[in-house]
């Protein structure tokens, strides 16, 4: 999944990419970086690949959770259209304000959506890749009990956790998750 060959061709979509330092950092292996945060945070985003001369490859783009929570599907489209869909979602470092979770999978659900076209068989899979640092237990179970109940009518999520030797010595947990329906 994250071989050189792959990620030379792969679209990469960040949920709150802060200041930009993992799309300045990744920009240089992949084919495209698309950070994505709140409207305030854009004008750093912004500067920052700027200032990095990252801008052929990344794009700052306008990604409210909440907001897009809210939308039915015809309006998420409008609001987050996905004309080049993501090949990975991810997530570094996002899971600390319970009330976001819910939008959260809400909007990561609807970025891993599979997707297929006629040249493209079977379905193309986006991959999630979630870390978080462990801040409150009570928080990730809850996250993780959501994440797992995540469009069950639909065939639901098939999640990992991963990165045992990597992250090994830290308070940081790494899951990697795509829809299964």
């Amino acid at each position: 999944m994250l071989s050189s060959a792959l990620l030379q061709t792969a679209h990469v979509l960040e949920l709150g990419s802060g200041i930009g330092l993992l799309s300045v950092l990744l920009s240089p292996i992949v084919r495209k970086y698309t950070a994505t945060d709140i409207p305030a945070s854009l004008p750093l985003l912004q500067k920052n690949g700027g200032s990095n001369n990252i801008t052929q490859v990344v794009t700052v783009e306008e990604l409210d959770w909440v907001f897009l929570a809210g939308l039915n599907e015809e309006r998420k489209t409008r609001y987050f259209p996905l004309s080049d869909p993501p090949d990975i979602v991810l997530a570094v470092d996002c899971l600390y304000n319970p009330s976001l979770l819910k939008p959260f999978l809400t909007t990561l659900s609807y970025l891993c959506r599979p997707t297929s076209s006629m040249s493209e068989r079977p379905k193309r899979r986006p991959v999630a890749l979630v870390m978080s640092e462990l801040r409150d237990s009570e928080v990730m179970r809850e996250f993780l009990t959501l994440w797992l109940e995540l469009d069950g009518d639909q065939g639901g999520w098939t999640i990992w956790r991963a990165g045992e030797g990597v992250l090994k010595g830290t308070r940081c947990v790494l899951w990697v998750g795509w829809r299964t329906g």
